[in-house]
C-alpha cells in the first residue's frame, strides 16, 4: 500500500529539514517534494508549518530512538553501540554527501526559543535517546546521575561531531567521536 499524503509530507518534512533547517523549508517546497495534494497540508496539518515542523521531528527523533535501542540491545557494551552509532551517523552524511544532518539538532537550534510545540518536540526527541542510553548505562554498573551526566554528555559529543563532520565535508571526526567515548563509557570497576 503506497504512504498517505500525510505520510509522504512528513517524509518530505524530515528530509528537507535535515538539508536545510526549518526556516529554509518552505510549504511548496514541501508540497512538490512529498507529492501530495495542495489541500492535504491544512487537512492533516491545520497548525500549518509549526504543526508539521514538531511532527516531522518527532519522526525523526523516533527514527534515531529506534536505532540507539537496536544498538543497545544487539551490541554487548554500551560503549560498542555508541561507537557503532557514531558509524551509523557517518555513514548516513557520506551517503548524503553532506547534505543531511540531524533535524532535531538543526530545527533545535533555529527555533526552540520561538515555537513551544517545536521545542517540546526536540526535547522528547532528545530524550527518548537518552532514556534507553541512561538506563543501559545504570545497568552495567553507573549510578542514576552519573548515568545521566554520561548519557547527556554522550549525545552531545556527537550531535557536535556531526555538525562539525558535515562542516568539514568529512565524516572522520564523528567516527573518531565514536572511539574517542569508549572509555568514557565502560562500566566502572568494583
Amino acid at each position: 500500500m503506497p504512504p498517505s499524503s500525510r505520510e509522504r509530507l512528513l517524509d518530505a518534512a524530515v528530509d528537507l529539514l535535515q538539508r536545510q533547517g526549518y526556516h529554509g523549508t518552505g510549504l511548496n517546497e514541501l508540497l512538490e517534494r512529498s507529492g501530495a495534494p495542495r489541500g492535504s497540508l491544512y487537512h492533516y496539518f491545520p497548525g500549518g508549518k509549526e504543526q508539521i515542523g514538531a511532527e516531522a521531528i518527532a519522526r525523526a527523533g523516533d527514527q534515531v530512538a529506534a536505532a540507539v535501542g537496536h544498538l543497545l540491545r544487539a551490541k554487548p557494551s554500551v560503549a560498542e553501540a555508541v561507537e557503532a552509532l557514531a558509524g551509523l551517523l557517518a555513514a548516513g552524511l557520506e551517503a548524503s554527501e553532506f547534505e543531511r544532518g540531524c533535524p532535531v539538532a538543526t530545527t533545535a537550534l533555529e527555533v526552540t526559543p520561538r515555537s513551544e510545540p517545536i521545542r517540546a518536540a526536540v526535547q522528547a526527541s532528545f530524550e527518548s535517546w537518552l532514556a534507553p542510553l541512561r538506563e543501559r548505562l545504570q545497568d552495567t554498573g553507573f549510578g542514576r546521575d552519573e548515568a545521566g551526566r554520561r548519557a547527556d554528555l554522550t549525545i552531545a559529543a556527537l550531535e557536535g561531531a556531526l555538525v562539525l563532520a558535515r562542516a568539514r565535508q568529512n565524516a572522520d571526526v564523528l567516527r573518531e567521536a565514536g572511539r574517542q567515548l569508549r572509555p568514557f563509557l565502560q562500566p566502572p570497576e568494583d
